[in-house]
């Protein structure tokens, strides 16, 4: 699914090689997927827009960076859904 169909894009393609690798050599890392969501969150609270999906990923990443996993790609995230959270 992540290579075809409608929700198939570049960026997915180029994961799927790192995923399957393990190998979270960082290309956008986990630090800088953190600070952004972190600002989309900030913005949608000031403007009292309600975000879940963008506040769930905000944890997790923040959880990546306590972890850390900083230096980590962003797919580097799958470390913390494999403990189960």
């Amino acid at each position: 699914m992540a290579q075809a169909g409608p929700l198939a894009n570049d960026v997915l393609r180029s994961k799927v090689a790192k995923l399957v690798a393990d190998d979270f050599t960082q290309q956008a890392p986990i630090r800088h997927v953190a600070k952004d969501i972190g600002l989309v969150c900030e913005e949608a609270a000031q403007r009292r827009v309600w975000l879940p999906i963008a506040t769930v990923n905000h944890s997790l990443f923040a959880e990546a960076m306590a972890a850390g996993q900083a230096q980590d790609d962003a797919i580097g995230i799958i470390k913390i859904l494999r403990k189960g959270r």
